[in-house]
């Protein structure tokens, strides 16, 4: 019974880089023009993904990763990445829409209605697409994650 049993190897080791991603990504995909780059197979999460995976990997030159483990690495700091993006999307809807409420003071009452109406379907959708960020940034956290893994660090990636 002296022989070394290995360790069972836990997911929680990547909280703190899958955290890294997931602001990496979640920042930069909320800046207004910034995040057109999205619109490219929401190329900054990915980016932010494979970040946080190649600080990972510095940090443990001595781990090796399944496919299975980095996309999920991927998909949790891609998720992560949606939340932050959605809810900085969110604040700055309000922020620009309140601004917009104080110069719509000298507006007419129809089109003052109007533009109240539509602040808050505005904001009503902002607060359904949560969601939808965080799957959205999950899939294409985890084909970041997943390609990262394929074209940079092959030399990390350990068969199972």
């Amino acid at each position: 019974m002296d022989e070394a049993t290995p360790q069972p190897r836990r997911f929680s080791r990547f909280t703190k880089h899958v955290i890294l991603g997931a602001v990496f990504g979640g920042v930069l995909s909320s800046i207004p023009v910034l995040s057109c780059i999205n619109c490219l197979f929401c190329l900054l999460n990915m980016a932010g993904v494979v970040f946080a995976l190649s600080l990972y990997l510095k940090a443990n030159p001595e781990d090796t990763l399944t496919v299975g483990e980095s996309v999920g690495f991927g998909a949790a700091a891609g998720a992560g990445a949606g939340l932050i993006a959605s809810i900085a999307s969110l604040l700055l809807n309000l922020m620009f829409g309140t601004m917009m409420a104080a110069m719509t003071e000298s507006m007419p009452d129809v089109a003052n209605n109007e533009f109240f109406k539509s602040m808050a379907v505005g904001g009503a959708m902002s607060i359904l697409l949560v969601p939808v960020y965080i799957i959205l940034f999950s899939v294409f956290g985890l084909l970041g994650a997943f390609l990262g893994m394929k074209l940079f660090f092959k030399t990390r990636l350990r068969q199972s």
